[in-house]
């Protein structure tokens, strides 16, 4: 989320875009791309754009079956402040080489990268998140650390290290944008954002990605959860 968007009005707004793999995840998709919407709204101006595209510019099916329309593929040379690769299961099995030299262009282009979910997969194939900070759901955290040794991976919510943003997934996509749009325009428009979605606080990126063991088990006194723990 780049100096192209200004609270100011004078410049133009920030153009994001959103790379959708085959069964991606559509709550982190939705969480991540709402609150620029909102965004729009609460401000009165157009402080966000943002394009939809798939590897071959056609519809692609999340993992809950609903299909989103692309308005463009990997031929594109779109100008964009970030992008944000998002994908859930199996994240692999669709990236090619083509896709991967397509993130590759955009980097050099000075574009912002970023991934939801499992995104971080196929960023880090294709060799950009190496010595950068980055997360995944925790399911796929201890694979990915694994086969991407060179990435610094964490267990929080989201990072964001220079010109790489990458979240857990899920509604960790909404806590992650939240502060993104607060670091740029402010606090208080964070916080009117996420009222708008009953979200009632803006977790910071350090908090866990799981539930705690005492809420899991529904154990609400702290000695017995200390004894299970």
């Amino acid at each position: 989320m780049d100096k192209t968007a200004s609270a100011g009005g004078g410049e133009a707004p920030a153009a994001i875009g959103f790379y959708l793999a085959p069964e991606f995840s559509m709550l982190a998709f939705s969480s991540a791309l709402e609150p620029l919407r909102v965004a729009n709204l609460i401000s009165g101006r157009e402080l966000f754009r943002w394009r939809v595209f798939s590897r071959d510019g056609k519809p692609v099916e999340a993992s809950n079956g609903m299909a989103v329309l692309a308005e463009g593929s990997i031929a594109d040379s779109p100008r964009l402040s970030t992008l944000f690769v998002c994908a859930s299961h199996e994240p692999l099995a669709t990236l090619d080489r083509a896709t991967g030299a397509w993130f590759r262009r955009l980097a050099v282009a000075g574009t912002t990268l970023g991934a939801l979910d499992t995104g971080a997969w196929l960023l880090a194939r294709a060799g950009l998140l190496n010595g950068y900070r980055a997360t995944v759901h925790w399911e796929w955290r201890d694979a990915f650390a694994e086969d991407f040794p060179a990435v610094d991976c964490r267990t929080s919510l989201f990072e964001n290290d220079r010109s790489r943003l990458t979240c857990a997934g899920g509604t960790a996509a909404l806590d992650m944008m939240l502060h993104l749009i607060g670091l740029r325009f402010g606090h208080s428009l964070a916080v009117d954002i996420s009222e708008q979605f009953i979200h009632e606080r803006i977790r910071p990126a350090e908090d866990a990605q799981r539930m705690a063991l005492g809420h899991r088990l529904g154990v609400t006194d702290p000695k017995l959860e200390a004894v299970i723990a």
